[in-house]
């Protein structure tokens, strides 16, 4: 499973139903370079950024391939139908790269990417 940045952000924040799923897993959770850079580009402080690059720092970050940016490519009529965003598609090609699925509250933009599982993680 990758994350996207919605739910790092959670993590960060502290939300328990988050922070709780997190504690709960026991399989390799992974997070997309792309939203990792999200994450601590939303910082506005040294201490925020301190705690982005905490957080980030105990998952597998996967960072993208050029393969990566062909498929992101492939998906910009799906910006159009859709509203993906190019780093939102990035981190889904990632996922299909990987075979594994996007954990996220953005179902809106991630379902329409063909063959991509998402799962939302917890309840909000």
């Amino acid at each position: 499973m990758i994350l996207d940045s919605d739910i790092l952000i959670d993590l960060l924040r502290g939300y328990p139903a988050a922070v709780e799923w997190l504690a709960e897993q026991t399989e390799t959770l992974r997070v997309s370079g792309i939203a990792a850079i999200e994450v601590v580009y939303g910082s506005v402080d040294a201490s925020g950024l301190r705690a982005a690059r905490r957080l980030v720092g105990i998952f597998d970050v996967e960072w993208p391939e050029p393969i990566d940016a062909q498929t992101a490519y492939g998906f910009a009529p799906l910006h159009l139908s859709d509203g993906i965003d190019g780093p939102d598609s990035i981190t889904a090609a990632i996922a299909l790269r990987l075979g594994v699925s996007v954990a996220t509250f953005n179902a809106k933009h991630f379902r329409a990417v063909p063959g991509l599982t998402i799962e939302q993680p917890y309840v909000r």
